[in-house]
């Protein structure tokens, strides 16, 4: 793949979508959620929250997963022909940087456009073997294989082809994951004799890594690609867009894996929804925020990445359902003058959560 397919469609970039880095958040917490029950093993950590960063101001977003707090670990996954293993502890740690345009068919796509991940093959251990063995420095765990990927479009000298990783067995210190290895002393040509796991091609991403992994080791809940329920909320996550390159191994797998749909997603706020510009300054806003469940119908009201204030549009005149009652007068105000346009908004969002009747 050519360092520059990602821009194979001069992209136009998109200077206000910083406020979706939220929402992008609670679909990963999703995905890693449904993850754990395709798995059918332990898988860390519980929950999956990544807090996006500004990688460059008003155009793109960094995620980090396992490289800052806890490193991703999936459980005893079934391996073959691998001596002395009978399981697998694989564990991820890596981040990617995504950045939201607007297509050529006038739709808007969230994209990869830097990606680097370390996945590491550890013989599987129960959690008081583990414990007992870092306390007491002894190497019993076996490193079988250990990978390291990486796509970066923009910037060639980081970038690998994605027909192949390069080999890492140090990438994830031990210190990370508290286990310390039997054959470390050794060369990677010793380590790697064993030939499992076999990865046929470089993940891309965060998705695609726990696609092949779930693929290889726990075939039934992904033989066909991910289950028929997953593909909405697939399709809202960044992923991808390869140019035509014959070379590239990877292309089949990945679309197998997800695609980022493109679609114009509807709003969080109403046009006529303004936030007072000293409050805006201040980190105030308000949106609908995305993925609600069996919620009243309502608002979030965030300041900054407090997203902990709700207030109750199906109230006549709103009120507050969740959080601190502390937001400020005008930003009340605003959301009280434009309630008929937030239900509305509301039901295009949630048809199936209706407004109803109106209460006093």
């Amino acid at each position: 793949m050519a360092g520059d397919a990602l821009t194979m469609s001069e992209p136009e970039w998109i200077a206000t979508f910083l406020g979706d880095g939220f929402e992008l958040t609670s679909l990963y917490e999703d995905f890693w959620a449904r993850v754990q029950k395709l798995a059918g093993k332990p898988v860390r950590p519980k929950k999956l929250a990544p807090k996006p960063a500004v990688e460059e101001a008003g155009k793109s977003l960094r995620f980090d997963f396992g490289r800052t707090g806890d490193v991703l670990v999936l459980r005893g996954l079934p391996c073959v022909n691998a001596p002395g293993a009978s399981a697998f502890d694989v564990y991820v740690s890596g981040s990617q940087v995504v950045r939201r345009i607007k297509t050529v068919e006038a739709g808007i796509a969230w994209v990869l456009v830097a990606s680097e991940f370390d996945v590491l093959f550890l013989n599987a251990l129960d959690d008081s073997f583990v414990t007992r063995a870092w306390e007491d420095k002894r190497k019993e765990s076996s490193a079988y294989a250990g990978y390291r990927f990486t796509i970066a479009s923009v910037d060639p000298v980081r970038h690998f082809p994605d027909c192949y990783a390069q080999y890492s067995l140090d990438a994830i210190e031990p210190a990370r994951i508290q286990r310390l290895y039997k054959d470390d002393d050794n060369d990677w040509k010793a380590q790697a004799t064993h030939r499992q796991p076999a990865v046929p091609s470089a993940p891309l991403d965060l998705v695609s890594i726990i696609y092949v992994l779930l693929h290889q080791h726990v075939s039934k809940s992904v033989s066909n690609g991910w289950p028929w329920d997953m593909s909405e909320l697939l399709g809202k996550l960044p992923a991808v867009r390869f140019g035509v390159d014959a070379r590239s191994q990877t292309r089949g797998w990945y679309d197998h894996s997800h695609v980022a749909k493109e679609t114009t997603p509807l709003k969080r706020w109403p046009e006529e929804f303004v936030v007072p510009a000293e409050l805006a300054e201040a980190g105030w806003g308000t949106r609908i925020a995305g993925l609600e469940r069996l919620e009243t119908p309502h608002v979030t009201v965030n300041r900054g990445e407090d997203r902990s204030r709700r207030v109750n549009i199906r109230k006549r005149h709103g009120a507050m359902l969740e959080g601190s009652d502390d937001i400020p007068k005008a930003l009340w105000d605003e959301i009280v003058r434009t309630l008929p346009a937030w239900r509305e908004l509301w039901k295009l969002h949630y048809p199936k959560l209706p407004i109803g009747e109106l209460e006093d």
